[in-house]
């Protein structure tokens, strides 16, 4: 591989692609813009000096080796919504051996990348999905919090964007094609049915932020039972104001009835609104994880919350990979969630200059 490798980012003008692209380029990598549309991905490339494609992940796929690409991102999404070949992709680049790493926050895309394991070894390529803020950041976090415990109880973790934080397309397929459906968790040692966006749990960010959010599924449902041992494995997310957590309330309710379904126009038609709504409330939100666990001879909880300000909480999810491409001569071939590879000092380092701060309390 070339001292600085080239980096291909599909879906590299959306929000988080976007974000991840400006954050390699001051890192110095080598970044190549890919988006369906060209003219938006020159005009990101000639804003941050990189590269711009046009690339279609559904299409041909041999343009990546036209830009003679070294690592392949996928933050375009919605991963729930992949079809009949959903790891296309990921096969292209084990064939080509090329690295691929991406932002995928569905459970059951992220946790079936096991099984190109063997291929992506005998490849000499790593195959990471889930590097962002779940799992890779919730992961990196309980697997600091409890190295010294005997055994885990719960792991609970809750995503609470800043109301003027941008929501893309896919981000809203996502949790459109979820609320009001099943969602599978494990809970006192057992697996156990309940519905998407059920169950609000009040949070505090910090003195004067407080915020709810509601059940939704995340691959930390899947993963984090095995991982660590945890006899409960609970996720959360909401938005900042009331009237959009109510109004997704509503939806999930109409979506059990069968009155709804999260067709194309619809999730277009939510975007309109959150796009409509964005002047109000904050730039503040964050992430929090919480574990509670036996710690010699007594039980702990402890509470990791990040705080993200000045509008900078959509670079969240972006860190991870920025950390996993730092280190990419570090990493072992093969293919695997992203619970493993990252340290909270990595993650640490990957936030150092944006408005993000961490804290611990017990």
């Amino acid at each position: 591989m070339k001292a600085v490798p080239r980096i291909l980012v599909i879906g590299g003008t959306g929000v988080f692609g976007s974000r991840l692209a400006r954050l390699l380029r001051r890192d110095d990598f080598q970044v190549i813009v890919a988006s369906r549309r060209l003219p938006d991905a020159q005009k990101l490339a000639y804003e941050i000096g990189a590269e711009a494609v046009a690339l279609d992940r559904e299409q041909d796929l041999s343009t990546i080796l036209s830009v003679n690409a070294d690592v392949v991102v996928d933050a375009a999404g919605p991963f729930q919504s992949y079809g009949a070949e959903p790891y296309r992709l990921i096969e292209f680049c084990i064939s080509n051996r090329l690295h691929y790493f991406d932002l995928s926050d569905d459970a059951a895309f992220t946790s079936g990348v096991d099984r190109f394991d063997e291929d992506a070894k005998l490849a000499r390529v790593t195959i990471i999905s889930g590097a962002s803020s779940v799992p890779a950041i919730s992961a990196a976090v309980v697997a600091d919090l409890s190295k010294q415990m005997k055994q885990i109880d719960s792991i609970e973790s809750a995503i609470l964007p800043g109301n003027r934080a941008p929501r893309g397309w896919s981000v809203i397929a996502s949790i459109l094609s979820q609320v009001g459906a099943p969602l599978r968790l494990w809970r006192e040692g057992e697996w156990r049915l309940a519905k998407a966006w059920d169950e609000p749990q009040s949070y505090v960010l910090a003195p004067g932020i407080r915020r709810t959010a509601r059940l939704i599924g995340a691959p930390d449902l899947e993963l984090f039972p095995q991982r660590f041992k945890a006899r409960s494995v609970i996720f959360r997310a909401g938005m900042e104001l009331p009237a959009l957590n109510g109004a997704l309330s509503l939806y999930a309710a109409l979506h059990r009835l069968g009155v709804v379904k999260p067709w194309r126009w619809f999730v277009s038609f939510a975007q309109s609104i959150a796009g409509a709504t964005e002047a109000f409330g904050s730039d503040r939100g964050g992430m929090i994880v919480r574990i509670v666990g036996e710690e010699g001879n007594r039980w702990i909880e402890r509470c990791w919350t990040l705080l993200a300000e000045a509008g900078e909480g959509p670079f969240i999810p972006a860190t991870p990979i920025r950390a996993y491409v730092r280190k990419l001569e570090q990493l072992s071939a093969g293919a695997r969630p992203a619970i493993s590879d990252l340290s909270l000092n990595d993650i640490a380092s990957a936030t150092s200059d944006l408005a993000i701060s961490f804290s611990v309390s017990e």
